[in-house]
């Protein structure tokens, strides 16, 4: 009698959970047009890897994000003419549009600004998850110049260049292929709404950062900080090369605690800075931060000396821990605070 309860049990379970999991498919299917036995992936569909390294895949879409022939994301909801300017946006997950709500990322937000002013600008967002400034040089060189920007907005994320193994150009002969690998849509709606508690956060983080730093001995911050401007000369080059302008912007980080916060709120940030040392953990979380005023300060130079034009707009959120999900990734309410800073500079300075 047991076990016949036990099979009957089980067989519920399994007949509940593939009935949750064609439910996602659906939903997927009325929400976004996903195929119901589609293997969704984010990498898969939506970047295609070359010789040279990745670049967006063109018409790609995974759930809310679509990318047009180009393989940029472009702000779909705006009727666009054939001879407006336009500019191209690189950069990492900061720009990509990460935490934010469907088309609310700073270059959204930004090409909406820009649409209330009656500018002709498209926007095409090139911004990939993970790629550093030495892979865009690559992008740019071999996928975007032939669409011919007027303006190219780079949002560098300097700690990449802390982290164990220093940042290089792409490897020609490292072409591979993402393999479809079945997973279950019911598991990133669990990850969508389950959040993991605090203290199982710290511990994982606690974890891997010790094991990160038995890996790899100190990183030379001047060195990492030379190869960083290095690597955005190359960028500005290929840039000017095909009659484009560069603009840098200053990368804005979520530190310190706001005025008037609690104990438990300036524990919280102090939580989430030392989370971020997961991607660089042989340096400190005060290292991280001087790495990144140190890039700040380069950036500006760099505008002072003639190699690219600046938009500072760290100061404008440096410290404002509402405007960010994390360390450095935006709220809608961030990459709003982001995009009207980007458009007040680039209009001031160069209309």
């Amino acid at each position: 009698m047991q076990i016949r309860q036990l099979i009957s049990g089980t067989c519920l379970c399994v007949a509940a959970l593939c009935a949750a999991e064609m439910a996602a498919r659906v939903q997927d299917l009325l929400r976004y047009g996903t195929p119901v036995s589609h293997t969704a992936d984010l990498e898969r569909d939506l970047q295609e890897r070359e010789w040279w390294g990745r670049h967006g895949r063109p018409m790609g879409q995974y759930r809310h994000w679509r990318l047009n022939e180009d393989g940029l994301q472009v702000t779909p909801d705006v009727e666009r003419r054939g001879d407006c300017r336009r500019w191209v946006v690189v950069g990492a997950s900061e720009s990509y549009g990460y935490f934010e709500s469907p088309g609310m990322s700073w270059p959204a937000q930004l090409q909406r600004r820009l649409d209330d002013r009656g500018r002709c600008v498209e926007i095409g967002n090139a911004s990939i998850v993970g790629m550093g400034i030495a892979q865009q040089v690559a992008l740019y060189q071999h996928w975007l110049a032939r669409i011919h920007p007027e303006r190219v907005l780079v949002y560098p994320s300097p700690s990449f260049y802390l982290s164990n193994s220093a940042p290089r150009y792409p490897d020609s002969a490292a072409v591979s292929t993402v393999s479809a690998v079945w997973r279950p849509r019911l598991l990133e709606r669990v990850s969508d709404v389950v959040e993991v508690p605090a203290p199982i956060q710290r511990w994982r983080v606690a974890r891997w950062l010790k094991a990160g730093a038995l890996r790899t001995g100190a990183v030379d911050r001047g060195a990492r900080l030379l190869l960083l401007g290095q690597h955005l000369d190359s960028l500005s080059a290929v840039v000017r090369a095909s009659g484009s302008e560069l603009f840098v912007i200053t990368h804005a980080t979520r530190t310190g605690t706001e005025h008037g916060a609690t104990k438990e709120q300036a524990t919280t940030e102090q939580s989430i800075l030392q989370s971020w040392r997961v991607f660089c953990p042989s340096v400190q979380a005060a290292e991280i931060l001087q790495f990144e005023a140190d890039a700040n300060a380069m950036f500006r130079r760099g505008a002072n000396d003639g190699r690219w034009r600046v938009l500072d707009v760290a100061p404008v959120l440096d410290g404002r821990s509402r405007l960010f999900a994390d360390m450095v990734h935006f709220t809608d309410s961030g990459a709003g605070v982001f995009a009207e800073a980007v458009e007040r500079l680039l209009l001031g300075s160069t209309s």
